[in-house]
């Protein structure tokens, strides 16, 4: 099989969360740097975000499908655990983390211009 190849930038929580990932199973990987929607990474993710990953002729963005695919097709210390309400669990803290961050990112912090005046 194919070495698996991970895209994106060091940097990235993202890419960090695949590439840790890749080590906890000692799953041996290629690491090319990529930064987002560049033509690289936009031909996979169709936002262009990173990470990306390649395995053969499979390819897979987002960071909690790639982990678990890396779970799932090699062998090593299960990622996610088989018990379905502890792995609802974790699905359930990543989508809220996911969501805070986003959050934070994209509103931006009250301006003084825009508070309301006290009388």
């Amino acid at each position: 099989m194919s070495a698996l190849e991970i895209i994106g930038v060091p940097q990235s929580n993202f890419v960090r969360t695949v590439r840790i990932a890749c080590e906890e199973k000692q799953v041996p990987y290629r690491f090319t740097p990529g930064r987002p929607r560049s033509p690289e990474v936009s031909a996979i993710h169709p936002l262009g975000k990173i990470p990306v990953m390649r395995h053969a002729d499979f390819s897979l963005c987002e960071s909690k499908a790639i982990a678990t695919y890396i779970d799932r097709v090699f062998p090593g210390p299960r990622l996610f655990p088989d018990d379905p309400m502890r792995c609802a669990k974790i699905e359930q803290w990543v989508s809220i983390a996911n969501t805070a961050i986003i959050f934070k990112a994209t509103v931006p912090p009250p301006f003084a211009e825009l508070r309301p005046r006290s009388p």
